[in-house]
């Protein structure tokens, strides 16, 4: 069946039709940006990967399709409803906030890339495509995103923790309040 998200614009129909080879090339790309032993250790070949997709521009790509694909269901679809209303949608931005996710991991170069990109990242929390966890990886480490933060995001925090009581939203609280153990002050 239709989903009310494939009836509104054309490019939620080729991501329909598309989903499968786009979810396996952003499951290559985080793949890439993790390291072989599964530690939080970065090895050569991944800060690699990472600043490749860094310098091809790869992280403002994804940001603009995470937009293309979630910013016309905004119009039709809640955005906590995303999942049921348009699964492959959010099948594909939530792999593609996985290859963000890892590209920022121990990578302050990458955060700082995706700063611009925090206030859609925001309106992109209660879609639970991922927004959460990619959050994470970009603030963490870094004093200067932290303190650059807007307080929508801390009300949009709150009450991502109302209503969907994740332990991603609660994360997210606490990497947005301190910055290795010493509180942010704004």
């Amino acid at each position: 069946a239709e989903s009310a998200g494939d009836r509104k614009h054309p490019i939620l129909l080729l991501v329909k039709e598309k989903m499968g080879e786009i979810i396996a090339a952003a499951a290559f790309l985080s793949k890439s940006c993790t390291p072989l032993d599964g530690t939080a250790d970065q090895d050569e070949d991944v800060v690699e990967s990472q600043d490749m997709l860094r310098d091809m521009r790869g992280l403002e790509t994804i940001m603009e399709i995470e937009q293309l694909l979630l910013g016309p269901l905004f119009a039709t679809v809640a955005p906590h409803q995303i999942r049921t209303a348009a699964p492959h949608v959010h099948a594909v931005a939530k792999a593609l906030y996985g290859v963000v996710r890892k590209a920022c991991a121990s990578n302050p170069a990458n955060q700082a890339i995706l700063r611009e990109y925090i206030p859609q990242m925001t309106s992109h929390l209660p879609c639970d495509v991922g927004a959460f966890d990619a959050n994470v990886q970009v603030y963490s480490s870094s004093r200067q995103l932290l303190e650059a933060l807007d307080n929508d995001v801390f009300r949009i925090q709150v009450e991502a923790m109302r209503t969907a009581r994740r332990a991603g939203s609660v994360a997210l609280v606490i990497e947005t309040c301190s910055c290795h153990a010493v509180p942010v002050s704004i």
